[in-house]
């Protein structure tokens, strides 16, 4: 449950990974923890794939982490394994994927605005050019400044998000 002080809730979605993405799902992590705690009115619902959050080999996201609940504002799905990612959808107000992930893309169907972090930067992909509910971005401070520009009211409307995308902002 998150508390009453929370205007906006971003989903965030990992994906199974290994040494290759662990600095990168690092960040992931810590960027829009870290957001959070800088932007009082934001909280974050957390889907992960396989791993148990508070088992997170990272202690500065574990901390995190442990801050955020205690203020009401970080809920993790306990049984990940179990839960469709659909569910993030209906409580967060934007969804943040993990590089090109199925769950990112399963919560745009069913009508949340879902953002992928394109890691490997394959821009190529045709997830890039999908539709107004998934907005594709190869680096991660472009996600930042839309959570920016969304809390601010500036990207309400899909008429925005869709003129952005064709910006390429």
């Amino acid at each position: 449950k998150f508390s009453k002080e929370v205007k906006y809730i971003a989903g965030l979605f990992d994906l199974s990974y290994g040494s290759l993405f662990e600095r990168d799902i690092n960040l992931f992590y810590k960027t829009f923890l870290n957001y959070a705690v800088n932007h009082s009115n934001w909280g974050v619902f957390i889907k992960p794939k396989h791993l148990k959050m508070d088992e997170f080999p990272n202690k500065t996201i574990n901390d995190t982490m442990l801050k955020l609940r205690k203020e009401g504002r970080c809920v993790v799905v306990d049984d990940a394994q179990n839960t469709s990612p659909a569910i993030a959808g209906y409580v967060a107000d934007l969804c943040i994927g993990f590089h090109i992930n199925s769950a990112a893309i399963v919560t745009a169907i069913n009508g949340s605005i879902s953002i992928l972090w394109d890691v490997s930067g394959s821009t190529y992909h045709p997830l890039y050019k999908f539709n107004d509910a998934i907005i594709v971005y190869p680096n991660i401070k472009d996600i930042v400044s839309f959570l920016d520009r969304f809390a601010t009211g500036k990207e309400n409307s899909s008429d925005k998000v869709k003129r952005d995308r064709l910006l390429n902002k």
